[in-house]
């Protein structure tokens, strides 16, 4: 399965026991290494979100500019219930569309693009998001299609060149909660929960579509000895309670991508 395909890189976890892990079965580690689709559900969310998630502290050694090369492991589609045919018909889900999930532009295609991972105003190492989006959109589609963004601690801003694409013309991103975990000395784990609003062309003149899509990223990020570094994404797609399937799952994935990623340095900080 993809969830098995997706959790080969978790090994590394099996013979690791850190404090936290021990401490908290229900760690972020724990969660993904039991590969249940379970595991990757909703987080709960208070009525009101009275502060930005927290920026996700990443390892001294992702400091830099890497290039960033991805293969597609596969997908799994956990709810026996719901099968592919039905599914497929639904063309809202994140990933059935061109940039319906920003991190994998074009979901099934390879890719490769610069990313940049800077140190922040408290002295730590946090994802350069503006620079990521641009580049991973840009480089994956094979053409410059952005023509701004802009990231706040839990929002991104990403307008479109009008024309070069049929799927967007504006996406907000909202990042709803983060979590991160470095088990042992190499390896770090980490998940935002986004909520994507997609702006496109409408069949109704002067009034622009909507989509929103919720979706979550699990990563797995292992350093190696040549300085490189080995990584995983899960991505769980979840259905929107204006979906007619929605009661079916309403918090479990119907969806999960697997992604496979090497970083190999290109520039160090």
């Amino acid at each position: 399965s993809v969830l098995r395909v997706g959790a080969a890189l978790l090994g590394v976890l099996a013979s690791v026991q850190s404090p936290i892990e021990c401490a908290a079965a229900e760690s972020l580690s724990s969660r993904m290494k039991s590969r249940s689709a379970e595991a990757l559900s909703k987080p709960l969310l208070p009525a009101i979100v009275a502060l930005p998630a927290p920026d996700i502290v990443y390892p001294d050694w992702m400091e830099g500019t890497w290039v960033a090369s991805s293969s597609f492991a596969g997908f799994e589609l956990p709810v026996k219930k719901l099968s592919k045919e039905t599914l497929m018909k639904d063309a809202d889900i994140p990933g059935f569309q061109k940039l319906s999930v920003l991190a994998l532009p074009d979901v099934g295609s390879p890719m490769k693009f610069p990313v940049r991972f800077v140190r922040g105003e408290k002295g730590t190492v946090v994802e350069d998001r503006a620079y990521n989006i641009v580049s991973t959109i840009d480089n994956s589609l094979g053409y410059k299609v952005v023509e701004k963004a802009t990231c706040s601690q839990d929002r991104c801003s990403i307008t479109f060149t009008q024309g070069k694409t049929r799927n967007a013309e504006r996406v907000e991103l909202f990042t709803l909660t983060r979590e991160s975990e470095k088990t042992g000395e190499d390896v770090f784990v980490c998940s935002e929960y986004l909520r994507q609003v997609t702006y496109s062309l409408s069949t109704t003149f002067g009034v622009a579509r909507q989509v929103v899509g919720e979706y979550a990223h699990f990563w797995t990020y292992q350093r190696r000895p040549d300085g490189s570094i080995r990584a995983n994404l899960l991505t769980a797609a979840y259905l929107q309670p204006q979906d007619a399937l929605f009661f079916d799952a309403p918090t479990d994935p119907v969806v999960v991508y697997s992604n496979d990623f090497t970083l190999s340095p290109l520039k160090r900080s």
